[in-house]
Parts: structure tokens; C-alpha cells; sequence
């Protein structure tokens, strides 16, 4: 591990975005505080750097990942068309801990592609992460910072997972406590919950989202 910066969430510092930007130009692994938990992250478009993060967290390839994106066009760069249901989730969830899954666009690479075709997509509600992406104006892949079959992490300076000294920039914001982020799956009808995260039962039902998850479903 190269480098660990402390921040202020609210408020990050220059220094702190900066190494973060040059880290995802040079292709390197971050460890960074979303708004729920601490995740892995590079820039999407690099296969090396993805596929670092897929041996550091011990997953098996073909498994797609999370993309955390600046604002909602990002969003529609990424998808094939846009799904009927799409702008009335994204109006009601985002910013915020839920992830949107939708049929990729064709321009997407295939590592980022779910095994049905799909991309799984979130703006985050992060004063931390609208600052970032004022200078990484792209998508940035987020996955938790653990071990696939270990909790997430919610504190990279009390734990002795291999992931924290493995990344070449940590950024601690101080203890997440959090769930991570609700997953919906906006490709099939009804959209299917894969994740519940935070979302109550009657916003789900508002929203028409089926919660009883099909056997086999392997979104994102």
C-alpha cells in the first residue's frame, strides 16, 4: 500500500481528489468511502486495473460490477434505449444507495457486462463523490473492499483485511455503518429487487418491484 489520506466526507480536501484522479489515470486500485460502505474501485475502462480488483477480492471472472456514474446522462451512455421504467426510478432513487440494472449498450465493454447482457449503475448521494467526479467527469467501478464471502468493510483503519494494504491509494472518511446499496433489476418486467439494502416494503410496492428474487438471477 502506497498511500493513506484521511478526509472530511463533507468536506474533502484537495489533496485527497487529486491523488484519487491520478491514481484512476495511471490505472491503479483505490479503497474509498461511498455512501454506504467502503468499496474497490478503477477506472472501468482499464482491464487491467478490473482485473487486479477481481483477484483481490477472490471472485470469479464474468461476474460483472457496479458503476458508480456522475448524473443521470452517464446513465444513458451506458444503456441500450432506455427501459419504460427507468426514468421514474431514477427520478424517485437517485442520488442515492440504489443500483439500476439495464440492458448494456453496445459500446459497453464486455467485462463490464452482467452474463444477461446487462449494466448495473448508481449515482450515489455522496458530497464526497459529486466532488470527485467534478474532476473524473466518467463512470468509476465500485465493488465492496472485502473478500468475496467476507462482511464489507466500514472502516479501513481498524481492519486487517488484505484488501486495505493491496490498494495502491486509501481514502479514510472515519467508520461507514451503512448497508450496501439496494439493487433493482430494471431489464426484466416487473423490475425485480436482487438487493433490499435500505428500501422499505412500502416504496417497493409503490414502485410495482417484484421482492421475491427468481432462482439463478446473477445480477449485475
Amino acid at each position: 500500500m502506497k498511500s493513506i489520506l484521511k478526509i472530511d466526507l463533507d468536506h474533502p480536501d484537495e489533496e485527497a481528489l487529486e491523488a484519487m484522479t491520478r491514481c484512476l489515470r495511471e490505472g491503479k486500485v483505490l479503497l474509498y468511502p461511498t455512501d454506504t460502505v467502503y468499496g474497490l474501485g478503477c477506472d472501468p475502462f482499464r482491464p487491467q486495473a478490473v482485473q487486479r480488483i477481481e483477484r483481490l477480492k477472490g471472485r470469479a471472472p464474468g461476474k460483472s460490477f457496479i458503476l458508480l456514474i456522475p448524473d443521470r446522462q452517464s446513465a444513458y451512455d451506458l444503456m441500450d434505449g432506455e427501459p419504460a421504467a427507468f426514468r421514474r426510478f431514477s427520478d424517485t432513487l437517485w442520488p442515492g444507495p440504489v443500483t439500476l440494472v439495464a440492458r448494456a449498450g453496445r459500446t459497453v465493454d464486455r467485462s463490464l457486462v452482467g452474463p444477461r447482457e446487462t449494466v448495473a449503475m448508481r449515482w450515489a448521494g455522496s458530497r464526497f463523490l459529486e466532488t470527485l467526479f467534478l474532476k473524473w467527469p466518467h463512470p468509476l467501478l465500485s465493488t465492496s473492499a472485502n473478500r468475496t464471502g467476507e462482511p464489507p468493510l466500514d472502516e479501513p483503519s481498524t481492519s486487517l483485511s488484505p484488501v486495505v494494504p493491496a490498494a495502491d491509494l486509501v481514502i479514510d472518511g472515519g467508520p461507514l455503518r451503512q448497508p450496501a446499496s439496494a439493487i433493482i433489476d430494471l431489464s426484466v418486467t416487473p423490475p425485480q429487487l436482487i438487493r433490499r439494502g435500505t428500501l422499505s416494503d412500502s416504496l417497493l410496492a409503490a414502485l410495482g418491484v417484484a421482492t421475491e428474487t427468481p432462482g439463478g438471477n446473477t445480477c449485475p
